[in-house]
């Protein structure tokens, strides 16, 4: 049994939220509900949960002000918010999982599912400090924590100059040719870094662009990168990709 807090400054939000996880996740027990920052610490340092629902929002406060007054706890967050862009970037390769409103009921059993397993294997929740360092950072760094099976890889994002898709897994290339396997879909790193000179080349490949040696032309051609490997491009990606080329010359 998890024990779950939900924390959201909207009393109906918040009591939809508790409603669905009743009715869908009975391994969940709601031990308490917050609305502001000063009741949700109240409400975690009385009921030590497993898991907190966090909502990004908390009157003129932020869920991430919330974690910072907390430190490190042995609990997992899962970001609820009606922003997709709000922060995403830190949450992704932070947070156990986040639920755009209005929160999906499948989406909202899976990442339950996804906290399930990370308690049965035992394991500390180390995100949270990475989190508040990723948000700190995002607008004056260009560094990100890769999470790994083994933990978090922090790189500088203008060494990667690729990034392929490997199942449910995503390989991360770098200058130097090191490959990390890293823990996220390949959309997810697509969103992380919407600005920073990476792009889809293709389903399968996100690339650097600022690494391409040459642009071979096709049905969608091909990229030779750096690291001297050859990237498909799909055809529907060819005209904005020979546009980004063309700024960047």
């Amino acid at each position: 049994m998890l024990k779950a807090i939900v924390i959201d400054d909207e009393k109906g939000a918040s009591e939809s939220l508790c409603n669905i996880i009743q009715a869908k996740c009975p391994e969940v027990k709601i031990v308490a509900e917050a609305h502001t920052v000063n009741s949700a610490l109240i409400a975690i340092q009385n009921n030590k949960p497993d898991l907190i629902f966090l909502d990004i929002q908390l009157g003129n406060e932020t869920g991430f002000e919330l974690l910072e007054k907390i430190g490190q706890h042995d609990f997992e967050v899962i970001f609820t918010t009606a922003y997709d862009k709000y922060a995403i970037r830190a949450i992704k390769f932070a947070a156990l999982d986040y639920l755009l409103k209005p929160i999906d009921t499948d989406e909202l059993v899976a990442a339950i599912r996804k906290a399930e397993l990370k308690r049965s294997e035992s394991s500390r929740n180390d995100n949270i400090p990475i989190l508040l360092n990723n948000r700190k950072k995002e607008s004056i760094s260009q560094t990100i924590g890769l999470p790994t099976l083994k933990g978090f890889n922090f790189v500088e994002i203008s060494d990667i100059i690729r990034l392929e898709a490997s199942g449910s897994y995503t390989m991360c290339i770098f200058k130097n040719k090191e490959k990390v396997l890293v823990t996220h879909l390949l959309k997810e790193f697509e969103e992380l870094l919407d600005d920073s000179n990476f792009f889809r080349v293709h389903h399968s490949h996100l690339i650097n662009v600022k690494y391409i040696k040459q642009y071979i032309r096709g049905d969608g051609g091909e990229i030779v990168m750096a690291d001297d490997s050859v990237i498909p491009v799909s055809k529907r990606k060819k005209l904005e990709l020979l546009g980004m080329m063309r700024l960047l010359r």
